[in-house]
This record gives C-alpha cells, structure tokens and sequence, in this order.
C-alpha cells in the first residue's frame, strides 16, 4: 500500500517539474518582449481607425506618415514620440503640430487622446496587402 502511495508521489513530483520547466521554457521564447519594446518601435505599421474602417493611418521607420481615406493617401506627413511624463506622438503637417497623449500602445492596439479636445481615438493594426 505504501508503495503505491511512493508511486503516485514520484508521478506528481515528476509532472509538478516538468510542467514547471516547460512554464520556464515558454516565458523564454520572446526575443524582445513587448514590454522592453519602445512606443516609436511599436507605432511603425498601418493602424485601421476602430470608429471609420475607411480611415488609415501608417507610421514608418523613418519618421514619415501617411493618412489613407478609403486607400486614397490624403495627407503625407512626419512624425516624432516624445517621451515625458506621458509619451506624446507629434504629427507635423505643413507647419501645424498635432499632439496625441498615448494611453496604450502593444503590437496589436493603439489608444490616444487628441490634446486640444481630448477625443479618444483607437486603432488596431492590420496586415499589409
């Protein structure tokens, strides 16, 4: 009887590590966690409007941005993050700065608040074509 009890235990015990390593393991895979990523890292794709699915926004590596209505490109601009006590995208258009507190950026979302009106604008982004 107390051999079958030892048995078990040793099947429990041997389940408890593996799992426990396999956890470890998988925790591991990631080679640069989101957390670790910056918002100007993040913020480089095309992001889908969550209110208008005609309206498009997509943010390149070198600074540069286009508005996209409908697949038409209605505004070429730049944009900046800059970094404070809440991080700020810039968007320069002609000689007007837009500035956009950022709420919450991770790979798949984006959440903003428009400074002057304080309007919250999501995104998600999407895949290019």
């Amino acid at each position: 009887m107390y051999k079958k009890r030892f048995n078990w235990l040793v099947v429990i015990i041997i389940l408890a590590v593996f799992t426990g390593v396999g956890f470890i393991y998988m925790q591991g895979e990631s080679s640069t966690p989101v957390a670790e990523r910056s918002e100007s890292e993040l913020i480089v794709g095309t992001w889908q409007s969550d209110d208008d699915s005609n309206s498009v926004v997509e943010y390149s590596e070198d600074g540069t941005a286009r508005d996209i209505y409908d697949g038409d490109t209605i505004a070429s601009n730049t944009w900046a993050i800059v970094d404070g006590e809440q991080p700020t995208l810039e968007v320069v258009v002609g000689t007007d700065v837009f500035k956009y507190i950022i709420l919450d950026l991770n790979e798949g979302e984006l959440v903003m608040s428009y400074v002057p009106r304080g309007n919250i604008l999501r995104y998600h982004k999407i895949m290019q074509e």
